[in-house]
């Protein structure tokens, strides 16, 4: 396993079918459980699915932080996979929606990485080598940043879908 491949996984007591709806359309559902999101904006035409590209803009620690989105896969109610760059950082992203348990098992996988980094042997330049320590080192911190995000966010999703006011939130159809 990578050392920049993260792992996470939730239990949430809701059908897949509605935690999907959640997940595979982030232009509406999105700054509801990630606060941090001023705007997730859909930048191409046409319905969401492979291909589908969006720009996202987050509020971290009191600065804007600009990300892109694309969305490789959509497979309803089951898997959505991504990828993007925000500033310095590339970024993969899966999820797999199962039945278990009365409820979703969700599995998330995600990688990150630096746009532009290389490997500095022994005949790099001094500057090529200090870009490499840094971005070895930024990389480092995003990989936790990263980590507790996900984790802190699913929570969120979790707490909020499974809330009574979940089908009012999200514009779940109500139960029968």
């Amino acid at each position: 396993m990578s050392h920049n491949m993260i792992h996470h996984s939730v239990h949430i007591r809701r059908r897949r079918e509605d935690i999907f709806t959640v997940l595979a359309d982030p232009e509406r559902h999105e700054s509801k459980w990630r606060p941090e999101v001023i705007e997730f904006r859909q930048v191409n035409d046409g319905p969401v699915g492979a291909g589908t590209r969006y720009q996202v803009s987050r509020q971290l620690m009191g600065r804007r932080s600009d990300a892109s989105v694309e969305i490789l896969r959509l497979e309803p109610p089951h898997m959505g996979e991504f990828h993007g760059t925000a500033g310095p950082f590339t970024f993969w992203g899966k999820y797999v929606l199962e039945p278990a348990d009365g409820g979703t098992q969700i599995d998330i996988e995600a990688r990150i990485g630096t746009k532009g980094a290389t490997e500095a042997g022994a005949s790099a330049t001094l500057g090529e080598r200090f870009k490499t320590a840094m971005f070895s080192a930024l990389l480092r911190v995003g990989i936790v940043v990263f980590r507790r995000e996900i984790a802190v966010d699913f929570r969120r999703l979790k707490t909020l879908i499974e809330a009574p006011t979940a089908n009012q939130l999200f514009g779940f159809p109500e139960s029968p």
